[in-house]
């Protein structure tokens, strides 16, 4: 016990005799403790103290107005300190009495020497006892923070001995089985009888005390009412100096999560194979995480291998003629969080593409507008079989053109050319001037129609010469403004034949319908794209009334089909602008 305390021993010392005090003093420095100590002698100066700031008390048993056993007491009602009682002489019966009133040890005057043995005994009991009630106390707040977790914990959690049996259950656990606390405690699952397999729990139960390792798995049954459960076990061992003392065990109850689950699969399923069977595949877009996440359709319509692209990866994807024109509008349906669609050419190798027409919507139910849907259909098959139509009828039009040329054209002029040889007479010289004029009206009006038909100019010379050749059938009072700023020889033939027909379909509705007495035309050309704006200061119409209008159907199928966007814009009495724009390849 030797080197216990660090610092000096506070000593308040209860004695009436200064030649005690002394004696006392020097047989503790000569017992080498060091120590402070404070002297009083009356009951008033010792209620006076404030024993906590002492480490022990000395005190005599005979005092001039106080005696120790009262002296004890009050020190006892005070503070745990050890008091030590000094006496000359003290029967058995008073020892019992000061020992019952708190006092840790007495000393005999004629015991003197051994004083310091006392009091290093006396200190080194107190600090145990106080280590173990520090110990205790945070036992206690231990064992209360785990009360307090243990209850308060929303899955079912329980502790079993080593025989199977309840020794504790929390709140959660007594809801889910709907059993209180006291109908489980000591019991073991065979005899609680559960719904649910007890085999499976008793087996699992001594796999771990067997091996002394956790265990992990699903449970399910029916229960009364004849629906499905599904928990989530799990289960670990709980060692006592080294040996497997019991299990910890907590439920979940997962039910919803996998119903959840399955639902969840089943609608994937079922979108798989409607996206499937609509050769379609959908995607969501988050503008802030700048994350596009495919479904597995669209993986493999795009021959993707990770359902989670960015935009720009879904952009690569595309055709590079298509781009700039797919971004833009995307941009746009972002910007205004309206509805975009396209059609656009996916590349399906390094060679070919596909055509696949997208429908790209904000999600209205997401407060941040940063949510957008997407739908992405493959039309390959209608596009091209559309495509190859068109390309028939522009050649059977062609054809129909060149027999016009070059047989009732041919004979036309032959005829007019023989009417010419005629010798003029009284009788028959009206009447041949008559039908030559005829002739040469028949002629011009064959002329205008095979060039109208007839895409041979576009193939043969370029596009400017034919829109230039179709514009010369304009009626003499409409003033034309034409500009055309292209590079042909980047402008694919299919293209350039759909950008005519459009042409040609807009200047006959001005012609014909709008009254129009100024008309302005105008092809640029910038990188990938063709734009092009035919505009009139005509009577214009009402947009929604006139959608059904085979020419307003010809045009934007052809501009459709040219993979291009287009605008119509028209008011009664404000004229009439359509704006088309289209890759060139």
């Amino acid at each position: 016990m030797e080197g216990v305390w660090e610092s000096d021993i506070r000593i308040l010392m209860l004695e009436d005799d200064p030649d005690d005090v002394l004696l006392t003093q020097g047989i503790l420095s000569k017992s080498g403790i060091s120590y402070t100590m404070r002297i009083i002698d009356t009951e008033g100066e010792l209620k006076a103290e404030d024993l906590h700031e002492y480490d022990l008390v000395l005190c005599d048993y005979n005092l001039k107005d106080y005696d120790g056993l009262r002296s004890v007491q009050y020190i006892r009602e005070v503070t745990d300190i050890p008091i030590i009682v000094v006496s000359g002489s003290i029967s058995e019966e008073m020892g019992v009495g000061l020992l019952e009133a708190g006092a840790n040890e007495f000393v005999k005057r004629t015991c003197l020497n051994v004083l310091p043995q006392v009091v290093r005994k006396a200190l080194y009991h107190h600090s145990l006892k106080e280590r173990y009630e520090a110990c205790a106390k945070k036992h206690d707040e231990t064992s209360q923070m785990f009360d307090t977790l243990f209850d308060s914990l929303e899955n079912p959690v329980f502790i079993k001995d080593t025989d199977g049996r309840y020794k504790r259950v929390n709140a959660a656990f007594c809801r889910l089985y709907e059993r209180s606390e006291a109908e489980l405690i000591g019991k073991s699952d065979d005899e609680l009888n559960w719904m649910h397999k007890s085999e499976q729990f008793i087996r699992d139960d001594r796999h771990i005390l067997d091996k002394g390792v956790s265990s992990h798995y699903e449970l399910n049954y029916l229960n009364e009412k004849g629906e499905r459960v599904c928990l989530e076990v799990t289960k670990s061992p709980i060692f006592t100096d080294g040996k497997i003392s019991g299990i910890l065990g907590q439920v979940r109850d997962i039910t919803r999560r996998k119903n959840a689950i399955a639902t969840m699969e089943k609608s994937q399923y079922v979108l798989y194979q409607t996206e499937e069977l609509t050769r379609a595949g959908s995607f969501e877009y988050d503008v802030d995480l700048d994350l596009v996440t495919c479904s597995k359709n669209l993986m493999r319509m795009l021959g993707l291998h990770s359902s989670q692209i960015s935009l720009g990866r879904l952009v690569r994807l595309i055709k590079k003629e298509d781009r700039d024109m797919f971004l833009d509008g995307i941009n746009n349906s972002i910007e205004t969080k309206r509805e975009y669609r396209m059609e656009h050419r996916f590349m399906l190798n390094e060679k070919n593409h596909g055509y696949f027409e997208i429908l790209f919507r904000p999600d209205y139910r997401d407060d941040t507008g940063n949510t957008f849907y997407g739908i992405i259909v493959d039309i390959t098959k209608e596009s091209t079989e559309s495509i190859s139509r068109l390309e028939y009828y522009e050649e059977s039009k062609n054809e129909i053109a060149r027999e016009l040329h070059d047989n009732l054209g041919q004979k036309l002029n032959a005829a007019s050319m023989y009417l010419g040889k005629m010798e003029p007479c009284d009788s028959c010289t009206p009447l041949v001037s008559k039908a030559t004029d005829i002739l040469q009206e028949g002629i011009a009006d064959l002329g205008r129609l095979v060039t109208g038909i007839s895409v041979k100019h576009i193939d043969d010379i370029s596009l400017q010469y034919a829109l230039e050749k179709l514009t010369l059938c304009l009626p003499e009072e409409m003033n034309l403004n034409f500009e055309c700023n292209i590079d042909e020889s980047a402008i694919s033939k299919f293209v350039k034949r759909q950008v005519f027909r459009v042409v040609q379909e807009a200047v006959n509705n001005a012609v014909k319908y709008s009254q129009a007495k100024n008309l302005d035309i105008t092809l640029n050309h910038d990188g990938g794209i063709l734009s092009m704006t035919i505009e009139d200061d005509g009577n214009g119409f009402d947009i929604m009334s006139a959608t059904k209008g085979n020419g307003l159907i010809n045009i934007t199928h052809r501009v459709k089909k040219s993979n291009g966007l287009i605008n119509i814009d028209s008011r009664r009495g404000e004229g009439t602008r359509v704006m088309v724009k289209m890759p060139v390849a």
